[in-house]
């Protein structure tokens, strides 16, 4: 499961650096930090406290935060406003 999210990951920082898209890599690294943490605390309860459910869920909601993360691309307000004025979209 984690290939699949590191796959999309480089694919999404590819396609990024390609286009000059600016990301909002503050928001990234937050998401990122969670996610980490929710997947050192099933490591945790997989290997020293043995409780197959907890860390079978913190594990999920680790994975469900960096897959959710990858696929949504959270832009600054410069690129996506570039996009949209490309588009004909004027935001008031």
């Amino acid at each position: 499961m984690l290939a699949i999210v590191a796959t999309i990951v480089v694919v999404d920082a590819v396609w990024a650096s390609v286009i000059h898209a600016e990301l909002d890599t503050g928001a990234y690294g937050f998401l990122a930090v969670i996610s980490f943490a929710l997947f050192g605390g099933g490591i945790f309860y997989d290997r020293v406290r043995k409780d197959e459910r907890l860390s079978t869920m913190l594990f999920g909601t680790a994975f469900l935060i960096a897959l959710s993360t990858a696929r949504w691309p959270r832009w600054s307000r410069g690129t996506l406003g570039r996009s949209n004025s490309c588009a004909g979209l004027r935001w008031r």
